[in-house]
This record gives C-alpha cells, structure tokens and sequence, in this order.
C-alpha cells in the first residue's frame, strides 16, 4: 500500500496571515461584485510538499491506481464558511500525453526520485474547494511521487467562531477489474491565523527548478493542467495551418508569469515537427509582474536562452502606462494562458490586453486561451464569483469556435476568432 507523507518538521500544523485587502474578505455577494456583508477571511496560500511512500503498514496488496483528494473541512453551522477554502495539486509530468485504453489522455509522471512509474489521468486533475488526481501505474509503484498542494484556508470571523481551517486529504486505491476505490489512508492539515509569520511567496520559483519545470530545451516537466490542454490547442492550430500549406507560421504568447508555461510550448515546439513550421516567436510581458518575475529568476532562467530549432524568441515589454509599442506584423497564433483573470482586474490592464489583440489578429489569425474554469478553481489568483472569460472576449469582438472547446475539469481553453473576420 502507498501513504502520504508531508516532508516537514511539524507536518500538521500550519500558520499563516490573513489575504490583504478586499482579496481577504468573504462572503455574500451583491451584484456588483461587492459584498453585502462579510463572514470571514481567506489566508494568503501556504505552500505544502508531500510524497507518496509505501506504507509502514505489514499489507502485500498493491493497487494500478491511485487517487489522491483534499477537501476543507465544512459543518453544518451556514455561517461557516471554512468550506470554501482552495487548494490545488502540482507534481511534474511529461508535456506529451499517451492514450491509456479507456482512460484517456495520460501524462508520465517524471522520473525525479523513488522507484515509481506512474502516469496522471489528465482529466482527474482537478482543484478548487477540493482537489483531486488519479494515477496509474503498469508495475503498481508510486513510491516517492512528489506532491506540492498549495493551499488557501478561510477562517470565519472572531464573533462567529474563528476556528482553525482544517484540510483533509485522503489517499485511495484500485486494483484492476475493481469497480470501487479503497480507502488507504488519510491526513489533516489544521491551518491557524496568525501575523507576521514569514511568506513562503518566493517557494513556488524553488518548486518549479526541482521539478525541472524551467527547462528552457529538450525534456522537461509541467506541473498543471493549463500547460497540457494549451499545448494541445496549439498543435491542433499548427497542424490546421500546415495542412493549408503554410511553413512560416507566427506565434505571438501574452503575459509570462512565472514562465512554467511558455517553456513548456518552446519544449514542445523545439521537438515536435510542427515546430519546424514556426518561423518567429514573440512574448509580450507587463515591466511589474512578468519581467520582475524574471529578474528574480536570474540569467539561468532568462528568455535569451529560449530557443526552438535553433531560432530564437523575441521579447517585448510593454509601458506600465502611456504609449503601447508599435505592432506592425500579425502574427497567426496568439496564445494567452490565464490571462484573463489579469485582463479583468484592472481597467488599464484590460486595455493592454484588448490593444495586443487588436493589433496582433488578422483575419485568419486565431487566439488560444486557457483560463479557469471557475472563479474557484483559480487558487493562485483571486477571481471574483462575476468572473466570466468569455464575456471580456466578445466585447472585444471576437467570436469562440464552439467545434474547438477542450474540455477539462479545471481548465476551459478556446479558439477565438474576429467576429467580422
């Protein structure tokens, strides 16, 4: 049998600060998006690695699969609202998928340590209020898969009973021909607020270079769901331009973030045979979140090293205010994963994002966009219950292919096209 185990000191116990600002508070509301009145507060995300290892247990039966779930803690009390705390999973595997008969799409988990071989069930991957994984594996061993969870609490307020949030994740097992899951163990996480405890905001760029997810060439891994379902919206594009005859295709990626993404797309392009279709590549990134992101990351990790085929990508860095920069080319794909959520938060942004897509489109020109399902399932980044992708698009006057939805728990990713194209 395979457990979890939290590799820290004090695994159990967790402190944490209350979210700043509007993002902080919770509760019902109104429909401006505002809150009517206020029940309790979010914590900032605290950041959780785990492993998965054999039981200590004297048991001989091994499982083909495993399921992996973590769920807040609700009660009955309907002013609590611990429940609706987020927590989401993150373990690297292969940017390319395989089909496992009669469970779709699968990811290798990547080899880093322990003795595992395993694959992840893509449409398992699942995060929000509770997060859930599935894994496979032909030899039945997941010894030292590494897990990260990163997790939101929501405690109510003092007056209403600030208990401490509580995480239950529980592993499960099934043995081939099995209908049910098995029960194989379980673990709680108590989440206490506190201040001025340390930030542990910096770990996600740690998490990322040990799972070797900043490979700027050849193999390397992803850690969400968003990098897969984008790179297969892109290879469905490429494939739609090469059969047209096309071999100089321009590619045009909005917003780097902390980069996990578009170097899974440069790794893809760099080693599949639709990258030699691809003569140019642009990235258009904001001077306060994606450029200091990758000053912080340093020169091992700097876009310069970039390449696909041996070409290399051109960045662009756009004013924080003022005049946006000269556009003169359209490029043929535009990709922008979880960019909307950036696009809706503030006015100028908004206004960035509607100017690169204005200038960036052509009349055959298609965006890619990968965003949150839900406002939920967002746990990095707050969204509010408004939040809607599609209608920020349409008024931009782009229309979505409804034939090219990829459907995901997690992720919704489109086509967009100019509606007067």
């Amino acid at each position: 049998m395979v457990e979890l185990h939290p590799n820290v000191v004090n695994p159990h116990l967790y402190e944490c600060e209350k979210a700043r600002g509007d993002d902080g508070e919770i509760g019902v509301s109104n429909r401006d998006g505002g809150l009517l009145s206020v029940l309790g507060h979010r914590g900032e995300g605290i950041w959780v690695a785990m492993a998965l290892r054999n039981s200590r247990v004297d048991n001989n039966k091994s499982f083909d699969k495993i399921r992996i779930t973590a769920k807040w803690e609700a009660t009955e009390d309907r002013t609590c609202v611990r429940s609706l705390g987020q927590v989401g999973i993150w373990l690297p595997v292969n940017d390319t998928s395989t089909n496992l008969d009669g469970d779709g799409e699968a990811h290798q988990v990547a080899p880093m340590s322990g003795t595992y071989d395993a694959k992840v069930l893509q449409m398992s991957w699942d995060a929000g209020t509770e997060a859930t994984i599935d894994m496979a594996s032909p030899v039945r061993d997941f010894e030292g898969i590494p897990i990260h969870l990163h997790c939101v609490p929501v405690w109510n307020l003092k007056q209403n009973g600030c208990d401490d949030a509580v995480l239950h994740i529980q592993t499960f097992g099934q043995i081939e021909g099995n209908p049910k899951f098995e029960r194989l163990g379980g673990l709680k996480l108590t989440f206490a607020q506190a201040d001025n405890t340390q930030s542990d905001a910096g770990f996600i760029f740690t998490m990322l270079k040990n799972l070797n997810a900043l490979q700027n060439v050849g193999l390397g891994n992803s850690v969400h769901p968003k990098q897969l379902i984008t790179i297969k919206q892109l290879r469905t594009c490429l494939n739609d331009f090469i059969r047209k005859g096309r071999d100089n295709i321009k590619i045009a990626y909005i917003g780097s973030d902390t980069t996990e993404n578009l170097r899974s797309v440069i790794r893809y392009l760099d080693t599949s045979q639709e990258g030699d279709c691809v003569s140019n590549f642009q990235v258009f990134m904001t001077p306060d979140w994606d450029k200091e992101k990758l000053e912080r990351l340093g020169a091992t990790y700097s876009l310069e090293r970039c390449k696909f085929k041996g070409k290399q990508i051109e960045s662009h860095t756009l004013p924080k205010i003022g005049q946006m920069p000269h556009i003169v080319e359209k490029a043929d794909i535009v990709i922008a994963t979880y960019v909307t959520p950036w696009a809706t938060s503030e006015f100028e942004q908004g206004a960035q994002y509607r100017y690169l897509l204005d200038k960036l489109l052509g009349k055959e020109s298609v965006l890619i966009t990968t965003d949150p399902k839900t406002s939920n399932r967002s746990v990095r980044s707050r969204l509010g219950e408004n939040y809607n992708s599609n209608n920020l698009l349409m008024g931009y006057g782009l229309k979505p292919d409804d034939n090219m939805v990829t459907s995901h728990p997690m992720v919704s990713s489109k086509l967009w096209r100019r509606a007067n194209g």
